[in-house]
Parts: C-alpha cells; sequence; structure tokens
C-alpha cells in the first residue's frame, strides 16, 4: 500500500501527510489497512485533528473485517472509555476476537482490564501468556506487578525488556528497583543509569547525581557532543 511507503519512507521520501491521504483514499474503498491507519491519525493527531469518537469509528470499521490491530484497539477504546462509552465486556470481547485473529498484544490488553477488575489471578495468567509470546508490553505490566512483592522477578523481566526495545525505559526501572530494594547489584544499577541516560531518560541522570554525584560522566558527555554538532 502506498501509504505505508509514504509514512515510512520506503523506497520514497517520507511524507506523513501524503501517506494519510492514500489511507483515506483506502478507507472510503472499505479497506481495513485503510481504515486502520485513518482511525491512528485521528487518535494521536497525525496530519489531522485529533478526534476520539472518529478515530473508534474507523477503527470499529476495520474491526468489523476482523483486522486483529483494529479489535485490539476497540478494546482498548471500551476499556477507557476514550470515545464516551466505557463497557469491560465489550472491552473483552473484543481483545479475546483480537486474539483468535493472530494479535499476541491483546493478552496484555486482557491482563489490564483483569487488573481494573481487581482479578488479579486472571489477569497475571493473561500477562504471563503475552511474556511467553515476546510482547513487551506484557512483560512490563508483569513486571510492575511483580514490584509489588517479587522484585527479583521484576528485575528480570524489566532486563529481558531491555533487550528488545525501549532500552532506556527498562534499564530506568530496572535501577530504580536495585537502588529501593535489597535486590541485584548497585553497581550494575549505576552503569544502568549510565546507558539510561545516555537514550535520554532525564530522571536517569537526577539520580545519578543524587546517587552516585556523578553528574559529569553523563551531563558532561552529552554537552561535549552538543558543543561539536555546533561546530
Amino acid at each position: 500500500m502506498k501509504g505505508i511507503l509514504y509514512e515510512d519512507g520506503d523506497g520514497v521520501e517520507k511524507n506523513p501527510k501524503k501517506a494519510l491521504q492514500y489511507y483515506m483514499r483506502s478507507a472510503t474503498l472499505g479497506h481495513a489497512v485503510g481504515y486502520y491507519n485513518v482511525g491512528l491519525a485521528y487518535q494521536f493527531g497525525t496530519e489531522i485533528s485529533k478526534n476520539l469518537p472518529k478515530a473508534f469509528e474507523m477503527f470499529e470499521s476495520a474491526a468489523k473485517q476482523n483486522y486483529g490491530d483494529a479489535l485490539l484497539k476497540v478494546g482498548y477504546f471500551y476499556m477507557f472509555g476514550w470515545h464516551g462509552q466505557k463497557d469491560f465486556n465489550l472491552a473483552k470481547l473484543n481483545f479475546e476476537k483480537s486474539l483468535s485473529a493472530g494479535n499476541v498484544g491483546a493478552y496484555c490488553g486482557l491482563g489490564q482490564l483483569f487488573i481494573l477488575a481487581s482479578d488479579m489471578q486472571r489477569a497475571v495468567g493473561c500477562l504471563k501468556k503475552g511474556k511467553e509470546c515476546g510482547d513487551i508490553d506484557a512483560i512490563f505490566e508483569l513486571a510492575r506487578i511483580f514490584e509489588q512483592d517479587d522484585t527479583d522477578n521484576a528485575l528480570t523481566l524489566y532486563l529481558q525488556a531491555s533487550t528488545m526495545e525501549n532500552e532506556g525505559y527498562a534499564l530506568l526501572r530496572a535501577a530504580c528497583l536495585v537502588l529501593q530494594n535489597d535486590v541485584g547489584d548497585k553497581l550494575t544499577a549505576k552503569e544502568m543509569l549510565k546507558i539510561s541516560a545516555e537514550q535520554g531518560q532525564n530522571f536517569a541522570r537526577r539520580l545519578l547525581v543524587e546517587a552516585y554525584g556523578e553528574q559529569m560522566d553523563v551531563m558532561g558527555e552529552m554537552e561535549d557532543e552538543e558543543d561539536e554538532e555546533d561546530e
């Protein structure tokens, strides 16, 4: 689809506005991927005014074609009521349909839904399934739960997440666990904070100063890099 090419800059100059035009044309023709991407544009206000009810309408149109990502979005909209209607039963139904369509990210959606319903046993069960499928959102959500009473497991999960994506944030969470609890190695926490700070996590920079008094290790290097760029 041409919209994807212009969105990603694949073989053409990246052009979000042109990408949206192609997605809208695709939606007009009734294609699920078109509906879905126009929905994303309305949800986040990309090249168009943010409009959550309109985003829901687009996602729902794609979901009717059993489009897994759209079913997941519809589930979240019902779970949080972003379009003006909160309904846990419909959220659960759409998450389950998304799973049936092959979207393992729906395990995290179900896990979050059960957390809101105060059913932690089922929440953990769903999130563990998501973790087994390699879903990073499920790993983060599960780690947050384990922070309460199983810090060793939480630390393991954050370190696992750091090898997948969003390394800086995952290492920041891991370092905070080490500093706040009798778990892990505080020297290792220092190295994790340095990496996290280098990747733009401002809170990691602050912790380096507060916990180790090492502002220049990271801040100084970043200032040097900025000076080189200015030259």
